[in-house]
């Protein structure tokens, strides 16, 4: 999460909000997208491909996961975001509460959304996946929110994003850049 995650390092850690609806660079059929819309961007729904236990859901989780990354930071709304992943989970957990803290002091995230590029999955004899995530993201800033506003040039990153089967859905236990 660019924005929250890194804000120490002056580095995004949750993705920001843009102010033109995002348009995947791929067009698989299971791919999560989030539309703005008059009223504001619209929450991502959770594809069926995305609630199986294979390859390919495992795939389509992570790529739902981004897509609410990228609702979140453009809403500030991180209910679903927040349930998405286990409280040991340090770089989910700090991407969450930074962008709690942006829109908490009347400020918001505007600019690119994450876009990602090639997905590495590989599963653990633990049936834990691992997944080198490669993403792209144009320029961010954070605006209104006093000496939080900040300007992220954006580019291309590598995250490892961890999932396991919690309770019979996915959730992320591990984020964070490589």
């Amino acid at each position: 999460m660019a924005l929250a995650a890194c804000e120490e390092e002056d580095r995004p850690t949750s993705p920001a909000p843009s102010d033109t609806p995002s348009v995947p660079e791929s067009s698989l059929p299971n791919e999560p997208t989030t539309t703005a819309t008059e009223t504001g961007p619209v929450e991502p729904t959770l594809p069926a491909e995305a609630k199986k236990e294979s390859e390919a859901g495992v795939e389509a989780f992570v790529r739902f996961y981004f897509s609410v990354i990228n609702y979140a930071t453009k809403s500030g709304d991180v209910d679903l975001l927040a349930r998405l992943h286990q409280p040991s989970c340090a770089g989910c957990e700090a991407g969450v509460e930074g962008i709690k803290r942006v829109y908490g002091r009347g400020g918001r995230i505007v600019g690119s959304d994450y876009t990602i590029a090639r997905l590495e999955p590989t599963r653990s004899d633990s049936e834990h996946w691992a997944v080198v995530t490669h993403t792209r993201l144009g320029e961010q800033r954070t605006i209104g929110a006093g000496d939080m506003n900040r300007s992220f040039e954006g580019g291309k990153a590598k995250w490892l994003v961890s999932i396991a089967r919690v309770r019979g859905d996915w959730s992320v236990t591990t984020l964070e850049v490589l």
